[in-house]
């Protein structure tokens, strides 16, 4: 910014703002571990108990993604291996495909919201 002759840029972030932002991402891997809960009930049968795991699996999994280009493949595979922990190894690639199926599906239906608006 020197060389272009420029004001340094200054944020003003309090700590309080970024704990918000951060509660509220865990926020959202909860959400997003209890919807994958249910869909993982409709495919095999799993202890309620078992909702913590779920939610930290889907976290990780979910995280995993930022370390790779787009994400390929990675998701799914970090899904079966953490799933097939607690699932026999047909049913956790079945559930990681339908995870697949579900985020593709989603992220269009707001790309058509948008679209249409």
């Amino acid at each position: 910014l020197r060389k272009l002759k420029q004001k340094p840029i200054e944020l003003k972030i309090k700590y309080s703002h970024i704990l918000l932002i951060l509660l509220l991402w865990c926020g959202l891997w909860v959400l997003t571990g209890i919807t994958y809960y249910f869909l993982i009930i409709s495919v095999h049968p799993f202890p309620l108990l078992n909702l913590p795991v779920t939610i930290g699996i889907f976290a990780i999994a979910g995280v995993s993604q930022f370390l790779t280009p787009s994400g390929i493949g990675v998701l799914e595979g970090m899904l079966t291996v953490l799933l097939g922990l607690y699932f026999p190894i047909p049913v956790a690639i079945l559930i990681a495909l339908l995870v697949r199926v579900w985020k593709t599906v989603s992220e269009l239906v707001c790309v058509a919201i948008t679209v249409k608006f």
